[in-house]
């Protein structure tokens, strides 16, 4: 049956359950089809993107740029519903929350509400039992979580009054009623009730028989980040978050980890610890690969390099990999960047295809405890890489450097064109694009190796290769930049005083 011959119910339907842009393609067919998708369009206008703040007037200028329309208001009005007035408000009217495709918890939005009136509170904990009860005969007791978190029960919680002016309580209530969200953005505020709901749908997701009735179904793009400018997010958000079947990109801001090595009880020696973090402990009600991931977006911050053995074996198929360390004080932990590419060589050589790792310190001494070579070249498909150069060649030359008497004080020129090794003989013949930064490296010497092609790396010339030194480059490849960052995460750090 042709589409301009149904009758215009069916129409209206349809529309209700479409997405935006197939509704514009709708609106575009004919005159009278325009006419009855403009509702659907303005609702989708309206409640596509959730920004709670705290109730209060928002600034006209900032809510223009952003172009988003608050919950339960006017656009004229330009007012920020708490994160409270829009949960009320969906669990009111149900219906709305089908609309809702990004939910953006930015730090404005107020930890607790003490003010909440006792009908409102009524609401919620009714709310709240039924999404308890979708739980019922489930456990996440033997699931992974790191030592310092909160070990209560999600029912305990759930059964404490102060849990409802708690905003966590109120995003729990809100991945339940809108169950088309494909982004979620948030600015965290420690570990509380939305930290136990994640583990225990992480534990559910494991139920092949319990997965149709779980929230976060179309869950595809998940951006947390931390508060503030000092410590960090736990490790936990990224495994349990990384559990939801439908995500494929996770983003952190200021995560970081101190020793984490699975269910180690820290009597054991440095092997036993290595070799627990490298086993699938971290998830002992799980077998094998979890996890869809294909985007790992760590942004400023630091891990303890063992960690990626509880991360990266979570992962079926990790294509692109980004580490940006440093920046603040996130963690009390050294970077060990070859330890990180090994991690990645155990763990995603047969999927990896772009790695981008950055480090803001610089400093030596972050590397001091490193492994001697980076097996890089077990990356067989990766075709784009962005790191120092440095971080590429065997430990051992900077330290026969280090060591050597050098006659008058100086290298010949003879001396330092051997000394210096091209990077490109580490790398896999894979590699497409290649951006270094060369620090600690001899300018003129690099440049002239790669003047000449190398056999290693066919695929490399200098139309894909950019190396930079201060304010000095050599090569026509794009920057790295351009080449890495996904357009699906530009500006995702917006309000979560991030300062990006």
């Amino acid at each position: 049956m042709p589409l301009f011959s149904l009758p215009i119910e069916l129409k209206l339907h349809i529309l209700s359950h479409a997405d935006p842009l197939p509704t514009l393609h709708f609106a575009l067919t004919c005159k009278d089809h325009f006419k009855i998708a403009q509702e659907c369009m303005a609702l989708f206008k309206k409640y596509a993107r959730v920004t709670p703040g705290d109730g209060e007037e928002a600034d006209e200028d900032e809510g223009a740029k952003q172009g988003e329309v608050s919950v339960g208001h006017k656009q004229q009005e330009r007012k920020n519903p708490s994160i409270w007035q829009t949960a009320l408000e969906i669990l009111a009217n149900p219906w709305k929350g089908t609309y809702v495709r990004e939910l953006n918890i930015v730090a404005a939005c107020p930890e607790t509400n003490e003010s909440l009136s006792e009908e409102q509170k009524a609401s919620l904990k009714t709310a709240a039992t039924n999404i308890l009860a979708r739980y019922a005969g489930t456990s996440d007791s033997d699931f992974w979580v790191t030592e310092e978190q909160n070990t209560d029960t999600l029912e305990e919680v759930f059964q404490q009054s102060w849990a409802l002016e708690e905003a966590d309580m109120a995003v729990v209530i809100l991945l339940h009623y809108c169950p088309e969200i494909h982004t979620f953005r948030m600015t965290a505020h420690g570990c509380g009730v939305l930290t136990l709901f994640l583990r225990r749908l992480a534990s559910c997701y494991q139920d092949p028989e319990m997965v149709p009735s779980l929230p976060l179904q179309r869950l595809k793009i998940v951006a947390v980040a931390h508060c503030d400018t000092e410590n960090s997010l736990s490790i936990d958000w990224a495994v349990y978050f990384m559990c939801v079947p439908s995500v494929r990109t996770f983003a952190a801001f200021m995560m970081g980890s101190e020793h984490v090595y699975g269910h180690a009880t820290g009597d054991e020696d440095e092997g036993e610890r290595e070799r627990d973090a490298s086993s699938e402990a971290y998830l002992r009600n799980t077998v094998g690969a979890v996890s869809n991931v294909e985007e790992l977006v760590l942004t400023q911050s630091q891990f303890d390099p063992g960690s990626f053995n509880t991360l990266l074996p979570m992962i079926r198929g990790l294509k692109k990999f980004s580490y940006d360390s440093g920046g603040h004080c996130v963690a009390n932990t050294d970077v060990q960047p070859k330890k990180v590419i090994r991690a990645l060589a155990r763990h995603a050589a047969h999927s990896l295809e772009e790695l981008k790792l950055v480090h803001w310190g610089g400093s030596v001494d972050d590397c001091e405890d490193d492994i001697a070579i980076a097996p890089i070249r077990a990356l067989a498909k990766l075709k784009a890489l962005s790191c120092e150069a440095r971080w590429l060649l065997p430990l051992e030359e900077d330290e026969r450097l280090d060591n050597e008497p050098l006659l008058g004080g100086f290298f010949s020129q003879a001396e330092s064109e051997e000394n210096v090794q091209d990077p490109r003989d580490m790398l896999p013949a894979s590699l497409e694009y290649l951006c270094l930064d060369t620090k600690e490296v001899q300018w003129d010497v690099l440049c002239n190796l790669f003047n000449h092609r190398n056999e290693r790396t066919p695929l490399l010339t200098l139309d894909n290769t950019r190396l930079t030194q201060g304010d000095q480059q050599f090569g026509r490849g794009a920057a790295s930049k351009e080449r890495f960052d996904s357009p699906l995460l530009e500006d995702i750090w917006r309000g979560h005083n991030t300062w990006l």
